[in-house]
């Protein structure tokens, strides 16, 4: 599995670029690669922990959730206000400062306003109300055995339709940013929940018979794996090859994005080829559990440096491809030292205090 942090990472470099405005970047596909990494993730565990959806562990899942994202969240949204004052235009009110702080921007349609303070926020806004529902969506899974094999495959089926169907019902006319049509594929709940769920079956799928996939892969020969970890790679070559077959509206909603992405995590997931191993190895470990700090900052640096330094980051074709990759390069390389930064001696720190915090309150719960 220490592979798909090398993949992370990959994906966020993907992001970084698409906002300094390069071309060839895939910046959203990648975005829904998120969300399908995170719910892959999520089902993964619930099998692997045997996690059971009664209300102590259920209250531990919320916990552990805010505890890990409610700190750079925050801080993310305080250090954004200077820019979001002085320079950006917005007018600002108290009800867009309380919709922002208490992760309600994305719910209902408000244009631009749902990037008025850190702008990426609104990733993590969805992924934590997926996390409010998943343990009750679980709970249904297991009362009616849907994460048996051949349930869990239907309801992958289902899953997917009903992307197919919400592209399909959209797919008519331009898609204006901020416009309504422009929110429910791509920023809204609704539409990103069915990303998350089909990655939270696939995760169940993959654990429960992860057994007979080592049986199975173990007898296919090394460079056999090793193609099929390129040809997995390749995946990303060729969504960004075929971008015009579908209306925008399967690009938006990250419909087109899901073969990518299944292709990625599970290859990657198994992590038997060499490219696994040079993908899990220790630096790329370590940046791949920077990503979430490297996406929550680094869209705030490049605001903050053309503010403080007067400077223009994003890419210039008066300039050659050559120089715009180097002065991109020296960004996200000043991205990664603020983000280790950030996670080694604020973000950690932070989430220690909060877990001794609620171990305290739990002991004297207990004692009471």
């Amino acid at each position: 599995m220490n592979a798909l942090y090398g993949i992370k990472f990959i994906g966020f470099i993907f992001i970084f670029f698409h906002h300094l405005a390069f071309p060839y970047s895939l910046g959203s596909t990648f975005t829904t690669f998120f969300f399908v990494f995170a719910g892959f993730i999520t089902g993964y565990n619930f099998i692997k922990k045997d996690f059971q959806p009664n209300k102590k562990n259920v209250l531990n899942f919320y916990l552990n959730k805010f505890i890990k994202n409610w700190p750079i969240y925050i801080f993310t949204l305080l250090i954004s206000i200077p820019f979001v004052t002085r320079v950006s235009g917005f007018d600002l009110t108290i009800k867009d400062f309380f919709t922002h702080l208490f992760m309600l921007q994305t719910i209902i349609p408000q244009g631009n306003k749902t990037f008025m303070f850190n702008g990426l926020s609104w990733f993590l806004v969805d992924l934590m109300i997926f996390y409010l529902l998943i343990p009750l969506l679980y709970k249904l899974i297991k009362k009616y055995k849907l994460d048996s094999v051949i349930k869990s495959i239907i309801s992958i089926i289902i899953l997917i339709s009903l992307e197919i169907i919400f592209s399909l019902i959209f797919k008519d006319g331009p898609i204006a940013a901020y416009s309504f049509k422009w929110w429910i594929l791509y920023i809204s709940p609704i539409s990103r929940i069915l990303n998350i769920l089909i990655g939270f079956m696939v995760g169940i799928i993959f654990e429960k018979n992860k057994d007979w996939f080592n049986k199975k892969i173990n007898k296919i020969p090394n460079f056999i794996i090793l193609l099929i970890e390129f040809l997995a790679l390749i995946s990303i070559y060729v969504r960004y090859k075929t971008s015009n077959l579908l209306p925008g509206s399967f690009m938006t909603n990250g419909t087109y994005d899901l073969p990518m992405s299944l292709i990625l995590i599970i290859v990657f997931a198994i992590g038997r080829g060499k490219i696994s191993k040079i993908l899990g190895s220790k630096p790329l470990v370590y940046l791949g559990k920077l990503s979430l700090p490297c996406y929550m900052l680094h869209q705030l640096m490049i605001n903050y440096l053309v503010l403080c330094c007067f400077s223009n980051p994003w890419y210039r074709q008066e300039i050659s491809f050559t120089r715009n990759l180097f002065d991109g390069l020296f960004i996200l390389v000043l991205v990664i030292c603020v983000s280790i930064i950030f996670f080694e001696y604020i973000l950690n720190p932070c989430t220690n205090i909060l877990i001794k915090k609620f171990e305290r309150g739990k002991r004297k719960r207990y004692e009471k």
